[in-house]
């Protein structure tokens, strides 16, 4: 991203395996996952979201980029759970060479789920390397990120950010101020 050009690619997965997933149910004592394929982010909440607020395993799946998502239900400390989650499948999906890590929060009743994407959370996979990104984050005394640009770039060079939900969000943030 941003000048580096990598020998390896990040893959995709029509269905994580099986080492990556028994890992990550290990490291985080949930218990099981739901799903494990591609899917719409808001169908695959609405068609197991109800199994998932039964059992408590997280949704996990993915869609064609090199990206693993997992959305929970959000109940009281959940959220920190879920971003606690997202951490640990950061680092057991390294090896994997999955891109991103997102966690996908969503509230509601069976029938009338929604996700909050102002809750979202992304874990990019840290290259490490010198980048343009990299080289103008050091000519600047302050970089701002806004949205998701922070966690796209592993928070390399950013001085201040501030997240926000939606696009919406993100043209009419003011980050600078008058």
């Amino acid at each position: 991203m941003m000048g580096i050009i990598s020998s390896t690619p990040f893959r995709t997965y029509v269905e994580f395996p099986k080492e990556i997933i028994d890992r990550f149910i290990a490291e985080t004592g949930c218990g099981g996952i739901l799903v494990n394929k591609p899917a719409s982010g808001t169908e695959v909440i609405e068609k197991y979201g109800p199994e998932h607020q039964r059992t408590g395993y997280p949704i996990v799946y993915t869609s064609a980029d090199s990206v693993l998502q997992l959305a929970c239900h959000m109940i009281p400390s959940r959220l920190k759970t879920q971003y606690k989650w997202c951490e640990i499948a950061r680092t057991s999906c390294k090896a994997a060479l999955i891109g991103r890590i997102i966690a996908r929060p969503f509230t509601g009743v069976p029938g009338n789920y929604k996700r909050l994407s102002s809750n979202a959370a992304t874990t990019a996979l840290s290259l490490r390397k010198t980048r343009s990104w990299t080289i103008a984050c050091r000519q600047a005394p302050a970089f701002w990120a806004l949205a998701k640009s922070k966690t796209s770039f592993d928070r390399q060079g950013i001085s201040h950010a501030q997240h926000t939900g939606t696009n919406l969000e993100g043209l009419e943030a003011d980050t600078l101020g008058d």
